[in-house]
């Protein structure tokens, strides 16, 4: 027994530093799997917080829309403010007669879009009879333009 012993022992330590070399390069991958996970991580992050900034900037860059009234509209890229002078007219205009619906055609967020219909609503004055006003909200027809139109009763 002792003869096998001896021919296999070199068997043996061979098998051993190979399962050795497996397991050391196995363990590498490993680690360098997770250090490309992080790295990727990383990179999401920065890239959903420069969209965001984006964003910010965008809807804090607000200038007054453009304002059809003969055709019942107003125009705006991502978000508005409406000037004093469009509010008191949009204001008395919306006193004379009061709107039955209003239809929001926009490619934006939700969020966006319900920022930007609730500041329309109160800037002229509408929020108070916002119950009898019917709202839609149906994807833009231009791109980047939102429009809110509005039918009179």
């Amino acid at each position: 027994m002792d003869e096998d012993d001896e021919v296999m022992a070199p068997m043996v330590d061979a098998l051993t530093g190979a399962m050795a070399a497996i397991l050391l390069v196995s363990i590498f991958m490993m680690l360098s799997t997770l250090s490309g996970v992080n790295e990727s991580i990383k990179q999401y992050g920065q890239e959903a917080l420069y969209k965001n900034e984006i964003l910010m900037k965008d809807v804090f860059k607000r200038e007054p829309p453009i304002i059809e009234l003969k055709s019942n509209k107003l125009l705006f890229f991502t978000s508005f403010k409406l000037s004093d002078m469009q509010k008191e007219k949009l204001t008395l205009y919306f006193k004379k007669q009061l709107p039955k619906k209003i239809t929001i055609y926009s490619g934006n967020e939700k969020n966006i879009i319900t920022y930007n219909t609730l500041l329309f609503l109160n800037d002229v004055g509408l929020d108070k009879v916002i119950d009898d006003i019917e709202i839609e909200f149906l994807p833009s027809n231009m791109k980047g333009i939102t429009e809110f139109v509005w039918e009179l009763k």
